[in-house]
């Protein structure tokens, strides 16, 4: 009977999702097979549980929870809900607002929030693209029952899809970390280690049993893929306002990177292959979270072409957060600048790096950017010192490698914000500033992103890279900014 009904409800959830034009088995991994569809995979594959109940039952624990600290242990007045505010938010339909809260809570923490509701979905059999919608409907669930102010349209918009670009990532990363055949300390590190980046599929394995179930990978985790880099190391860096290399403000800190996949081959699913840069300041003079710099595939197709040389095309997702700031130090060198929700098309050529000793790859990436910010010059309201917008971007990237010894890469990006409601002389002086994106303009920034990694053994290696950032604000009701600065960084890493 209790079988019964389970399957009813799962039935039930799977229409669902079919009525929006979803369907939860449609598009998922092969080593993410349902019990149902099992027999259809090869003897890699996986058997993993569709739990859409479960699901939306961690979606809404983490909505209850986060308001319960916010309204009882912060005691926020905004947090004070009732029948009569969550009326309010529905009479106002969709007319939502953009709110007033700092850089990184609008462009890094509700992203990231996002990706708790991601994979509270894809930790529990769902594809990216019903993960997706479960985290636009935590992020609608949140904005409209949770909070006693109008929802927020750069809120429902980062959390959603910004979301579901760390949330896949964490989501693989951790997979390729997790080995059910291990015992002992090499078990118990990979389980913590992998509960740190993707923490809500941690949980999902505490409940399941699976962190300390024995068995053989292949009816474990789905492992990793033949090309799979993950980095650990310790960073000291430099910021300093101009041209200059190990220059200015010293900090130092963490990075996490990754090389999941490879770019030259065919995807068929989102996020076969991706790259990932992230860093964390640890020593407190800069935001703890500095640098997140993701590249995904949706869906690419590949043209062989003389020799060990392939092309490959298609749509790219794209996720960038830059936030450097010497803490509590206005007038010191600063950069804001994201892109939380972008796609694009995109072209990367190059060789076979299986069968060359060098690998050599050349991508060409444009991306239609919905939401991004970067750094104002004149507009302060609330917590906000940035302009929000939308535009486009396009970015290069180069890789030259020689086997497993030195590996030399060139990325310049540029990044195009215009903000298409913005506040008037008159409003920014009289702070009528309600409901607006920022400064009217636009803004164009380019990242130039030199590196060069050497290997000094087979897991570890010594690497240099600097960011150099130039910002050209364009002003309607100002004078036009033109901004430089350089984040210089020398690490230290170890591959896993």
């Amino acid at each position: 009977m209790i079988s019964t009904i389970r399957r009813i409800i799962i039935t039930a959830a799977d229409l669902f999702f079919v009525a929006c034009g979803v369907s939860a088995a449609e598009g998922m991994d092969c080593c993410e097979m349902t019990v149902g569809d099992s027999a259809a995979c090869d003897s890699s594959c996986v058997v993993v549980k569709k739990r859409p109940v479960r699901a939306a039952a961690l979606v809404v624990g983490m909505n209850t929870g986060l308001w319960l600290y916010d309204r009882y242990v912060r005691k926020d007045d905004w947090f004070k809900i009732s029948g009569k505010t969550i009326k309010n938010n529905f009479d106002n339909g969709f007319n939502w607002d953009w709110d007033y809260d700092r850089f990184v809570t609008n462009l890094f923490g509700h992203p990231y929030n996002g990706n708790l509701y991601y994979n509270a979905a894809r930790s529990n059999g769902m594809n990216y693209w019903v993960s997706t919608a479960y985290a636009l409907g935590g992020s609608l669930t949140w904005e409209y029952f949770s909070e006693a102010q109008h929802p927020s349209t750069n809120d429902i918009i980062s959390t959603s899809i910004g979301g579901s670009a760390i949330g896949e990532a964490t989501h693989r990363i951790s997979e390729g970390i997790l080995d059910d055949s291990k015992r002992g300390a090499e078990r118990v590190g990979r389980e913590v280690l992998a509960l740190l980046i993707n923490p809500i599929g941690g949980l999902n394995r505490l409940l399941n049993g699976d962190s300390w179930r024995v068995r053989s990978p292949r009816n474990g985790n789905g492992g990793r893929p033949s090309a799979f880099d993950l980095s650990v190391g310790a960073y000291g860096g430099t910021l300093y306002e101009g041209t200059g290399l190990m220059r200015g403000d010293a900090y130092f800190g963490i990075n996490l990177n990754c090389s999941y996949g490879n770019f030259l081959d065919r995807s068929k699913k989102p996020y076969e292959a991706f790259r990932m840069k992230s860093s964390l300041c640890l020593d407190g003079s800069q935001p703890l979270v500095g640098k997140l710099d993701i590249i995904g595939d949706l869906v690419t197709g590949v043209r062989k072409g003389k020799g060990d040389w392939r092309t490959t095309y298609g749509i790219y997702q794209y996720f960038d957060y830059f936030n450097s700031k010497k803490t509590g130090a206005d007038d010191r060198p600063s950069v804001e600048l994201a892109q939380i929700a972008s796609f694009g098309p995109g072209i990367v050529v190059g060789t076979d790096g299986d069968r060359c000793s060098w690998r050599i790859e050349e991508g060409i990436f444009t991306g239609a950017v919905i939401l991004g910010g970067c750094k104002s010059d004149h507009f302060r309201y609330g917590d906000r010192d940035y302009n929000m917008g939308s535009g486009f971007s396009v970015r290069s990237t180069t890789r030259v490698a020689y086997r497993h010894a030195v590996d030399i890469g060139l990325d310049v990006m540029d990044i195009n914000l215009y903000t298409w409601k913005g506040g008037t002389v008159e409003e920014l002086r009289d702070k009528k500033v309600e409901n607006i994106q920022g400064d009217r303009g636009h803004a164009s920034m380019m990242v130039l992103n030199p590196s060069i990694e050497v290997f000094v053994s087979h897991r570890l290696s010594l690497s240099l890279e600097a960011y150099y950032f130039l910002r050209r604000s364009y002003y309607k009701d100002f004078e036009n900014v033109c901004a430089r600065v350089t984040d210089t960084q020398l690490s230290f890493a170890y591959h896993l």
